[in-house]
């Protein structure tokens, strides 16, 4: 029968639960006899017959059947079940807390990628040490986030932890552009690192959790999803113009007749003073 189990033949159980899956969601009703009777054969002519239906369809012009193999092309606006509902964002906690989010963490992104190559590059560890004088920005992230955070936001407030850690990753960066070539651990890096884990390890728990508080039960879990998404796309995009700009800054300073250690020092020095400038705008 044309909307009931397809009589495929045995070879083409794949096919026959994918078309049964779509019988399900009431997809097949939508397509006229034609358009039917068109995808029947081609999923009987191959086992990729799928992406077959999906192709030409599309470039027949067919939304129906495009529709049917799930590439319909409406936005996310218009669709019946989004994967990320718009009204999501008409929350000013969630909103904002993304936005502060992917801000915020480019100069954390910052901070691991140019402090180590200043810790290697122009104070000479090796990678053990390096990875070993990033261990206190671990603890304190660490610590704060699993025992303190949640303490402090319900004594302070989500928006207030939030100023707070990113005032204390403003300081450890602002801290870093002091650094010489010649500059010691304990002097130079070990307060940045500490400030840095202290103010990420309020922040982040803090935006998290105001982000979801803007949320409705039902979008509670993307809201999380989201606030760690502009995370991540904040970080690689802040990181890429942080480079860009130290590699620039290098640049001229050796054209300047700077030595190399001094002129990439200053190419790094650039990279803390912006993550920390894109943080107060945050």
């Amino acid at each position: 029968e044309q909307w009931g189990v397809l009589a495929l033949p045995k070879q083409y159980e794949r096919e026959r639960r994918f078309v049964n899956l779509m019988r399900q969601h009431d997809t097949l009703r939508r397509l006229s006899d034609d358009e039917y009777d068109r995808f029947i054969q081609y999923m009987e002519s191959s086992s990729n017959l799928v992406l077959d239906v999906m192709r030409k369809e599309k470039q027949a012009n067919s939304p129906k059947a495009a529709s049917a193999a799930g590439v319909d092309d409406g936005p996310e606006a218009t669709a019946k079940n989004p994967l990320v509902p718009l009204r999501i964002f008409r929350s000013r906690n969630v909103s904002g807390a993304n936005i502060v989010q992917a801000l915020s963490v480019v100069g954390m992104f910052g901070v691991f990628f140019m402090g180590a190559l200043y810790l290697q590059r122009v104070l000479g560890y090796d990678a053990l040490e390096t990875g070993l004088a990033f261990l206190p920005t671990t603890i304190c992230m660490g610590t704060l986030s699993i025992r303190y955070s949640e303490r402090l936001i319900t004594r302070f407030g989500g928006q207030r932890v939030t100023i707070a850690g990113l005032v204390a990753m403003v300081i450890g960066l602002v801290i870093f552009t002091t650094a010489p070539v010649d500059g010691g651990y304990f002097l130079h890096v070990f307060p940045v690192m500490v400030f840095l884990g202290l103010g990420a390890g309020m922040a982040f728990p803090a935006l998290a959790a105001l982000a979801m508080s803007g949320a409705t039960p039902q979008d509670a879990g993307l809201a999380s999803g989201l606030v760690n998404t502009s995370a991540q796309v904040g970080g690689a995009i802040g990181l890429a113009l942080l480079a860009t700009f130290s590699a620039s800054r290098t640049e001229s300073l050796i054209d300047g007749g700077t030595s190399t250690l001094e002129a990439l020092n200053g190419g790094y020095h650039l990279a803390y003073w912006i993550g920390a400038a894109t943080i107060v705008v945050a």
